[in-house]
């Protein structure tokens, strides 16, 4: 396979060509393609780079638009690029285009009265981690990668009294989003509660996997989902990925989670998969120890970039 496109020449931006794409979205960034395309229009709003000449596909951009509030939007751009083809050109013609789809994006919305745009960007893409200094961004965050091997000996854990899992069903969406807004600080907006059934099944199934792998914990007393991992299966590449994990604050310090981290492990271990794979941010040391305890090991680092208008 050709590598290394130097040349602008070299590079052939074409749109999103509809769920055939989505293969290739999670192998060259899956922690992030794995999740629906939401908050963007797809067709519009992601653009995709071959080498000119062959059709390979060697990297993609896509921005979503968040809504904050009445006077704060929010857009994520997105930039993935091959192993292999990082550091020539094609971080700059993805980055140019994003920009471009967000002036549109923006002069939709004059009412806006601040505008802050914001790229995750994994410690490994030094290419783009410098573009980005270049365009006037600041890393304002991390996350840490963990990883942990499904080949070494999975605990049993119990879940606590009171507790059982679930399925995750559409019926009890705004219960299922109210944990997370509790357990990670986030208020419930308008667009979580009138979620509509074919956004929660993208939600909670994800592309490309298969089956819907989610995990939610209910107190058996109040009737109450208390704790939740989102989990993705990703067959092609042997990898399980453990997504939203969060406990409400009253529930924590109880087992709840190791319970339900475990349990993850055991239905990745039984689909054949080799490794599972989390982020966390770097500051939650809690958490950390609990994964660490749990046999995650950090892997690299996924960086927060951002630029306000």
């Amino acid at each position: 396979m050709k590598k290394h496109a130097t040349h602008l020449s070299d590079i052939a931006l074409r749109p999103y060509q509809s769920e055939v794409d989505h293969p290739a979205i999670a192998e060259m960034d899956h922690l992030m393609g794995l999740g629906i395309l939401e908050y963007c229009d797809p067709h519009q709003d992601m653009v995709f780079a071959e080498a000119d000449g062959d059709g390979c596909l060697i990297g993609y951009g896509r921005v979503w638009h968040l809504v904050r509030d009445a006077d704060t939007h929010e857009y994520l751009f997105e930039i993935s690029v091959r192993s292999g083809w990082e550091g020539g050109d094609i971080e700059r013609r993805l980055f140019d285009w994003l920009g471009q789809r967000t002036s549109i994006l923006a002069s939709e919305q004059t009412h806006v009265k601040s505008c802050t745009f914001t790229a995750y960007v994994s410690d490994k893409h030094t290419a783009t981690l410098a573009l980005l200094e270049s365009e006037g961004f600041a890393v304002r965050g991390a996350e840490r990668v963990m990883t942990r091997s499904l080949q070494v000996d999975i605990p049993e854990l119990p879940l606590p009294a009171g507790i059982e899992i679930r399925p995750a069903m559409w019926q009890q969406a705004s219960e299922i989003v109210s944990v997370l807004a509790e357990a990670f600080g986030h208020p419930v907006t308008a667009s979580d509660v009138e979620m509509t059934k074919q956004d929660f099944e993208h939600w909670v199934i994800g592309a490309p996997a298969e089956i819907d792998a989610t995990l939610v914990a209910w107190d058996m007393q109040t009737d109450q989902a208390v704790s939740l991992v989102l989990n993705h299966l990703d067959d092609a590449k042997k990898q399980g990925y453990l997504s939203q994990l969060g406990t409400r604050v009253s529930w924590r310090g109880r087992g709840v989670m190791s319970a339900l981290i475990v349990r993850s492990l055991q239905m990745f271990k039984a689909r054949r998969l080799d490794e599972a794979c989390l982020q966390v941010q770097t500051d939650n040391a809690n958490a950390i120890r609990l994964y660490e305890k749990l046999g995650f090991r950090a892997s690299h680092h996924v960086l927060t970039y951002q630029r306000t208008a």
